[in-house]
């Protein structure tokens, strides 16, 4: 059924439909949680964000109570992590719920200190990477064979929010340089 659809008004309110609510719109503020008249699935662009992927937020609520959350790329999150002669680190600490759907490494430069493997491990607030969950099955060769890719499968997709994804070293990783990527998906 067709019905008539409000255009930009110079108020931030890009697209609105009469009976749904808003469609589309822009401004410096993300509407606030609870706020009503926005459509679900209506989009909020950030005009002056400054963080890669936060710049389009998407309604998850409803029109009596938005809740705006940010948007991803096909509804998945990219980690991607280049190491210089790591030692145990936190890479991304989650600001939700995640699924981790795939991880895979590449070596740019082997090490040179013998045997040196890294695991991905997921932590929560105040313990160390080392100690928390391993949510692959193998491990990364840090002096593996450089420029080819080493998928790992992922074995605990669960991160829960504020958990911290990390990276853990066993052995020696000097020289080891190249970069690894977690995709998840939000729970």
């Amino acid at each position: 059924m067709a019905h008539g659809l409000n255009l930009h008004d110079g108020t931030g309110l890009i697209a609105r439909d009469p009976t749904r609510g808003v469609l589309l719109s822009y401004g410096t503020t993300v509407p606030a949680d609870g706020v009503r008249g926005y459509a679900p699935g209506s989009q909020f662009i950030k005009v002056d964000a400054t963080s890669i992927g936060v710049t389009t937020y998407i309604n998850t609520g409803t029109l009596t109570s938005a809740n705006f959350q940010p948007a991803s790329l096909n509804g998945l999150t990219t980690v991607s992590f280049g190491y210089n002669a790591p030692d145990d680190q936190p890479i991304f600490v989650a600001d939700r719920a995640y699924t981790i759907v795939g991880i895979s490494g590449r070596v740019l430069v082997a090490g040179t200190g013998g045997a040196c493997t890294a695991q991905i491990r997921r932590a929560p607030s105040g313990t160390a990477v080392a100690s928390g969950t391993v949510v692959h099955s193998g491990t990364f060769n840090l002096v593996g064979t450089v420029d080819a890719n080493q998928p790992l499968t992922v074995s605990s997709a669960s991160l829960p929010s504020g958990n911290c994804l990390g990276l853990d070293v066993s052995g020696t990783p000097t020289s080891a340089r190249g970069v690894i990527t977690v995709v998840m998906a939000a729970a």
